[in-house]
């Protein structure tokens, strides 16, 4: 790829993701510190928050943090700007993961209200309506019965018209 005019220093971290370039290990590193903070942001943490929480991951000064953190929104986008899409997407994989905890840690009904929150998210859970109804299968068949001749007897030939003879041997 040519590149017209001078680049940034997060072109290598995007030729990477985009196009697989290989990165130094030093490169490879800083690209973690970066997948970190937009982590915690997706995760619903604010700037201060994440900053926050680096700086007892890492041993780096504020301003490097502060400086990871910018360069992470370039790098991936800010997330308190995407779209609804974007957030319902961020809850329902936070409902997942909470869902499965819950069923890791065998607390099935926090596992189900977990999975029944994500699946309303994409109108996938209702629970007023179901597929089956089994009162359905209670309730006979509306059976009609007729004594006139005629009827029996087109019924009788529509009966032996449908039978394929190559099967019923």
């Amino acid at each position: 790829m040519k590149l017209i005019g001078k680049g940034d220093k997060l072109d290598k971290y995007r030729g990477h993701l985009i196009n697989g370039d290989e990165l130094k290990p030093q490169e490879e590193a800083m690209l973690q510190k970066y997948r970190r903070a937009n982590a915690l942001m997706c995760c619903g943490y604010s700037r201060g928050q994440t900053l926050t929480l680096m700086s007892k991951e890492t041993e780096l000064s504020e301003s490097q943090l502060f400086a990871i953190i910018r360069d992470s929104i370039k790098l991936f986008g800010s997330v308190n700007e995407v779209d609804k899409a974007g957030m319902k997407y961020i809850m329902y994989e936070n409902f997942m993961l909470a869902g499965n905890l819950a069923r890791k840690e065998g607390d099935f009904k926090s596992m189900v209200r977990a999975y029944e929150n994500a699946s309303r998210l994409y109108d996938l859970f209702s629970p007023d309506t179901h597929l089956i109804d089994p009162r359905e299968f209670l309730r006979p068949g509306v059976i009609i019965y007729s004594t006139e001749p005629a009827v029996l007897e087109e019924q009788q030939r529509q009966d032996i018209e449908d039978i394929d003879y190559t099967d019923a041997e």
